[in-house]
């Protein structure tokens, strides 16, 4: 399975755990899970992979030889693709939950960034170490590992 794929099956299977690794562990869950899924709905996804595909596009033209992206074309993008996927999420979130929270929102947005952080690092670890990362009870078990730390660093602010 492509890599892109792959990171996006193993953050679904992140969130899904974390959300019920919340439900256990947190008394309001609710909000918090909706808004995990909204920084997971298509729009948002899109948004993000779009700003970040053009980034990385080579800049030239078809008689000119392709050069990498410059670091001033590649930060610019990564923030806008923040910006974009942000707000694009918020309004996801607000309009399926009725809920214009946004501490939460933030909260649960900057998680399945590091989610997606450690996600690729898990993802790169399995290639590493030789394994296939598309197996399914390594990605199982990798998500519940992303999920637990996750679930470590949200605790504190949901009590």
């Amino acid at each position: 399975m492509e890599r892109r794929n792959l990171t996006q099956v193993y953050l679904l299977t992140s969130i899904l755990i974390l959300s019920l690794l919340i439900r256990l562990f947190l008394a309001d869950a609710q909000v918090i899970i909706d808004a995990m899924f909204a920084t997971m709905s298509t729009p948002v996804i899109y948004t993000m992979s779009y700003y970040m595909r053009e980034a990385r596009r080579a800049e030239g033209g078809d008689f000119v030889k392709r050069k990498k992206p410059s670091l001033s074309r590649m930060v610019t993008y990564e923030i806008a693709a923040m910006v974009a996927s942000y707000m694009t999420g918020f309004i996801v979130f607000y309009s399926l939950s009725g809920v214009a929270d946004y501490y939460t929102y933030t909260i649960a947005y900057l998680l399945s960034q590091t989610l997606r952080a450690v996600v690729h690092c898990i993802i790169r670890a399995y290639e590493a170490l030789g394994v296939d990362p598309g197996h399914p009870l390594l990605m199982l078990l990798g998500a519940v590992a992303a999920a637990a730390l996750h679930l470590l660093i949200i605790y504190p602010f949901f009590l």
